[in-house]
């Protein structure tokens, strides 16, 4: 019997939380406009669709394909997601920013990494175990 994808499951929560968050900051933010408003809103909702589709993905009980796809996609998000953020954190605590923003950032960082971490180490100890198989 075939479980839920519980680390994609996770990812794509944990994504689709944080972008939509960013999606209504950005609508929200008077002072963004023309093409820094409109790149900021596309990356978020670009997240905000992949998660969405990997939380359906994952959800695909009893439906290999599905979930090999589920795979698939949180391979894809765990990395990007990471790399993302990895860049973007860097690039706010070296940036004029309020200690309060840094924090808040580097948690939302270092909380996708984590997630994308066990995303990776499960794809490894998948292929790890198919090998010896």
């Amino acid at each position: 019997m075939n479980r839920f994808y519980v680390p994609g499951l996770a990812l794509g929560a944990w994504t689709l939380l944080l972008w939509f968050t960013r999606v209504r900051n950005v609508l929200a933010d008077a002072e963004l406009a023309g093409w820094s408003k409109t790149w900021q809103l596309g990356i978020s909702v670009i997240f905000v669709v992949v998660a969405i589709a990997l939380i359906g993905l994952s959800l695909a009980k009893d439906q290999p394909p599905l979930q090999t796809l589920a795979k698939r996609l949180s391979l894809g998000l765990a990395v990007f997601g990471s790399v993302w953020w990895a860049v973007r954190g860097v690039n706010t605590l070296f940036n004029d920013h309020s200690f309060g923003f840094k924090a808040v950032h580097t948690v939302l960082a270092l909380g996708t990494i984590a997630v994308s971490a066990w995303v990776l180490d499960g794809q490894r100890r998948r292929l790890v175990a198919h090998e010896l198989v």
